[in-house]
């Protein structure tokens, strides 16, 4: 659950940053924003969500050896809400423990959201600088954002003290919320900083020109999601189980109470295999336009060397999705890997990044086949519950969008990894271990059908007694090789 909420309150945080440079205010500092932080992911980050979505519990095994209580071992996970119905207590209070837990993590992590935040939004300001600049556009006027008489009237985001700042800095918009921020509807009562305490941000455009807008769009997603990557998809919230279900297994794993290797039970896999199950287009008919127009394949171009190409001729005819929070992954095979973002429900695609076009030149070397031996899929990329050796096919994608939307800088690339389904259904892992570089990996049925990349099962070591008896049979035969 973590992992959406992260993906959400970066997003929103990032948004009203955006609105405060376009605004003339400039980058807030980092003390606004560990304020803006948790306001955002209580109010308006819990809010949206909640509207869209129930937070069930997953069972888990660990309840029992955390010592914890039940619920202590609980992983909480969203589902589609099926109804128009208020979210209940529950739910509320399971949302603002996952926001604790993410504050709690950007202060004890070496990762600081407020941090990195300001630095990017510093890179985006820049951009959007240099392209009024380029228009020939003059200086922003400052908005006026203090009020020194009157009283709020609950729509403008003003201060309407001058000592609202100051005021903020020593934590009086948590300790005197009444007066300082006021009731979320601003109508019973009515904030006098909510400016300071990052309850909201002035509104306005960047102020550009259409095709330069659109090229400030394309830096601001290509900021936003090497942000995401760092604040979210390499950390603690996205990698897994969150919160207290986490802490349950560390706190069960110190004590001895349970192996590291403990399974999960049925319906943590099932949840998990379910999130993770690709949905499928046409090749010919992707999502999104990613790095230019495809042609139906054969297979031939998916399989460097050519190994097997008959028998996937089916994962050449499509394109594969997941959905990880904020971020759409496409994976057209021997053609592009992609990240977007797209509306609930008929998805409509708001941001789209390249992360690779397949590369051709790579057919023929090494790793690939039986001469070089049969790569084994490592652990951080084992579906949920498979219990088996997955030798996969290694392919590349390179060529990306910038790291940073500067030309400059390294382009995104990945590694693409083709291995046998344990079932009919396919599956899509993608993680990012380092900035900008990818690891997805493909669960295909019809990989299966090619020599080598079948599944394996572990073997299963022989108890010592019967490893015992074999010597001495063969010992007393007069064997002298086992």
């Amino acid at each position: 659950m973590g992992c959406k909420v992260c993906h959400h309150l970066v997003a929103a945080v990032w948004s009203n940053g955006r609105q405060e440079i376009h605004s003339g205010l400039g980058v807030p500092l980092t003390s606004k924003f560990n304020r803006q932080l948790w306001h955002t992911c209580e109010k308006q980050v819990s809010g949206d969500l909640l509207r869209d979505w129930s937070i069930l519990l997953m069972g888990s095994p660990l309840a029992a050896a955390a010592g914890n209580g039940e619920e202590a071992a609980l992983a909480y996970v969203f589902k589609a809400r099926e109804a128009v119905e208020a979210p209940s207590g529950f739910e509320q209070r399971a949302l603002m423990r996952s926001c604790t837990d993410i504050h709690e993590g950007q202060e004890s992590g070496d990762v600081h959201f407020a941090t990195e935040l300001a630095e990017k939004l510093g890179e985006y300001e820049k951009a959007w600088s240099a392209l009024r600049a380029e228009h020939r556009l003059g200086p922003v006027r400052r908005a006026p954002v203090l009020e020194h008489q009157g009283t709020p009237d609950g729509k403008i985001c003003k201060d309407y003290h001058n000592k609202c700042p100051w005021w903020a800095d020593k934590g009086e918009c948590p300790a005197n919320w009444k007066y300082m921020v006021g009731d979320d509807d601003q109508k019973a009562l009515k904030g006098y900083c909510r400016f300071s305490c990052g309850a909201c941000s002035p509104s306005a455009a960047s102020g550009l020109p259409e095709e330069a807008e659109a090229r400030l769009e394309e830096a601001s997603a290509a900021l936003l999601a090497g942000l995401e990557s760092q604040l979210c998809a390499q950390r603690q919230p996205c990698s897994g189980m969150s919160g207290d279900a986490h802490r349950a297994m560390d706190t069960a794993k110190k004590s001895g109470a349970v192996s590291p290797v403990m399974e999960p039970s049925t319906d943590v896999i099932a949840h998990a295999r379910k999130n993770v199950r690709a949905q499928m287009r046409l090749r010919d008919n992707p999502l999104t336009a990613l790095d230019g127009p495809l042609e139906t394949g054969s297979g031939d171009e998916v399989l460097p060397g050519g190994v097997g190409a008959a028998a996937l001729a089916e994962v050449a005819a499509h394109c594969y999705y997941v959905s990880q929070g904020w971020w759409g992954y496409e994976l057209c095979p021997g053609h592009h890997l992609g990240q977007f973002h797209a509306t609930e429900g008929a998805p409509r695609i708001e941001s789209a990044l390249s992360l690779g076009r397949y590369d051709a030149e790579q057919d023929g070397k090494g790793g690939l086949g039986p001469s070089d031996g049969w790569p084994v899929l490592s652990t951080e990329d084992m579906l949920a519950g498979l219990h088996a050796t997955v030798p996969y096919i290694i392919t590349t994608y390179s060529g990306g969008a910038s790291c940073d939307g500067s030309d400059a800088a390294p382009k995104r690339s990945a590694k693409v990894q083709l291995a046998c389904s344990p079932d009919s259904d396919a599956y899509l892992l993608v993680r990012e271990p380092e900035t900008c570089k990818y690891v997805v990996t493909l669960f295909h049925p019809s990989v299966c059908a090619v020599e080598g990349y079948q599944l394996r099962k572990p073997m299963e070591a022989l108890p010592l007694e019967a490893v015992q008896s074999a010597i001495k049979n063969l010992a007393a035969a007069g064997r002298e090789e086992l």
